[in-house]
């Protein structure tokens, strides 16, 4: 923790200084970078031309895993179905444990005497300067919307009196799944917003979509399609490749071509509850030789910049003999969750 940088506008990236720096993408940025446009995985060039003062970080991976093994232990005190998203980020299946821990600490409003607790717990065994927003709904895509609403560091309740008001207020790309190839295609069946989504017939959402139709007609709904099991989907690994129009050597070029094959990859995987990991790049050359690069993440994701971020790391260890002609990003170890109803007759909101 750096006290010298708190409330100033920083980024935090791989490769800050040196050779590759202008290749770098911010990795994380504070809430004064976003107020001058700083996005998570925007080119650090990019994010330079909005905010020339930006302090730029060195990433510390060591030290956000242990944070992150610290943070798990706490949450699966709560509870046996906790399910990490990332490095920072999770769902915890509270429903069968509500009952328990409300006889515990006789609390009538359970969930958020526990979500008040594991803040507690977070500034108190990990570090008083780290915080957290946390999202209590009947799903994991209205936890998420929760968590994100009025950030940061907040505790906010979604429930079946004002889920419909809170989606009707949010754009399309605010809710988890829904990438802008989705909102384009959308957009082309002239559903602009939330409320269209609503509206939509599910059999043209289907024909449009296939089970991500099914999918996107369910967070109206009060349904999700499932997140808390721990065991193996059909599809154990998914792929995006292109071919390139033409040859291509600079590597800010083949970065980007990635970036943008896993924006596509992850927004199919959010859409049908999948994660991964274990990230995979395929590059093939002008003369057809072909090499791949491997590497296991020690945590499962279908966020794009994340795993951009592995991919990255990876090609930094490649080092080009000829102009490439096909790139390839695979993520594999992929799980899949059970259905879980949104709202059961036996939970009170």
């Amino acid at each position: 923790m750096n006290p010298k940088i708190k409330g100033k506008a920083f980024g935090v990236c791989a490769n800050p200084q040196g050779k590759y720096a202008h290749l770098s993408v911010i990795a994380s940025c504070s809430y004064e970078a976003r107020a001058f446009g700083v996005k998570n995985g925007m080119p650090l060039f990019q994010a330079l031309k909005l905010c020339p003062q930006l302090i730029l970080v060195k990433s510390h991976s060591n030290f956000y895993e242990e944070v992150s093994r610290k943070m798990n232990n706490i949450l699966s005190s709560y509870s046996d179905k906790i399910f990490q998203y990332g490095l920072d980020e999770w769902y915890m299946d509270f429903t069968d444990w509500r009952e328990v821990f409300k006889a515990i600490f006789r609390q009538k409003n359970i969930e958020i005497f526990i979500a008040k607790r594991i803040k507690e717990q977070l500034a108190k065994e990990i570090h008083p300067d780290i915080t957290c927003s946390i999202g209590i709904a009947p799903t994991k895509i209205l936890a998420k919307v929760a968590s994100n609403y009025k950030k940061p560091n907040v505790i906010f309740v979604i429930n079946k009196k004002n889920f419909k008001k809170i989606l009707h207020s949010l754009s399309l790309d605010d809710i988890l799944g829904i990438g802008m190839r989705t909102v384009t295609h959308l957009a082309r069946l002239n559903l602009l917003n939330l409320r269209d989504l609503e509206e939509a017939e599910e059999q043209i959402l289907r024909q449009s979509f296939g089970i991500i139709g099914y999918n996107l007609k369910n967070i109206f709904q009060g349904k999700d399609s499932g997140f808390y099991n721990a065991f193996g989907c059909g599809k154990k690994s998914i792929s995006r490749s292109k071919t390139l129009k033409r040859n291509i050597v600079k590597q800010d070029e083949i970065l980007s071509c990635i970036l943008w094959l896993l924006e596509d990859l992850c927004s199919e995987l959010r859409l049908k509850n999948m994660v991964g990991n274990i990230v995979s790049l395929r590059l093939r050359y002008e003369n057809f030789d072909t090499f791949c690069r491997q590497k296991k993440l020690h945590y499962y994701t279908a966020d794009e910049y994340q795993i951009f971020g592995e991919v990255e790391s990876l090609f930094k260890t490649v080092r080009l003999e000829m102009p490439v002609r096909l790139v390839g990003v695979v993520l594999a170890g992929l799980i899949k969750n059970c259905s879980l109803d949104l709202f059961k007759e036996n939970i009170k909101n």
